[in-house]
């Protein structure tokens, strides 16, 4: 399952969320410009639980963040991050399942431990059933602390989506 369009991603992400705990897990590197969108979004989100939602900070990588994910047991795990793909944008936003991450999306990373692995350790040790990538397209990935235009206006356009499905579950 791949997703483009951000009114799909919204309501995709309306219907996983529901009663069921998620946890989106921010990923990237605060000095690798678009790299950081992710890091940008949470910050702005906060770092903390939301009734059912548990947003967390993952800098340099999701292998970081493994003992709050366990121990928060989860049912659905978004992983968001910077992705590369030569179809997308610059800026362009994409939810994708679990099963589409090797072979469609390439994710811009500075992991040390390839992501696929720590989501077959997550899904084995934390009961995740679930698996989604949600990837903001990067322009540069070079060092710094800029981000670009296409980018500052994907995390906005998150920002909204993902507090609008916070509100809902929390009712």
């Amino acid at each position: 399952m791949i997703i483009r369009d951000p009114g799909g991603i919204r309501d995709f992400l309306a219907k996983i969320a529901g009663n069921r705990r998620i946890v989106f897990a921010f990923v990237g590197s605060p000095l690798r410009r678009d790299d950081r969108a992710a890091l940008i979004l949470v910050d702005k989100l906060g770092s903390e639980q939301k009734g059912n939602i548990l947003f967390l900070k993952c800098e340099y990588g999701l292998e970081n963040c493994l003992s709050e994910i366990t121990s928060f047991k989860p049912e659905v795990l978004v992983v968001v991050d910077a992705v590369y793909a030569e179809e997308l944008e610059p800026g362009e936003v994409i939810l994708a399942s679990k099963e589409h991450l090797r072979e469609k999306i390439g994710l811009v990373t500075t992991h040390n431990i390839p992501i696929t692995l720590v989501l077959e350790t997550l899904q084995r040790e934390a009961g995740v059933k679930e698996v989604y990538l949600l990837g903001i397209r990067v322009k540069d990935t070079g060092f710094g602390e800029e981000v670009s235009i296409e980018v500052l206006s994907s995390i906005d356009k998150l920002l909204e989506i993902i507090k609008s499905i916070a509100e809902e579950t929390a009712l």
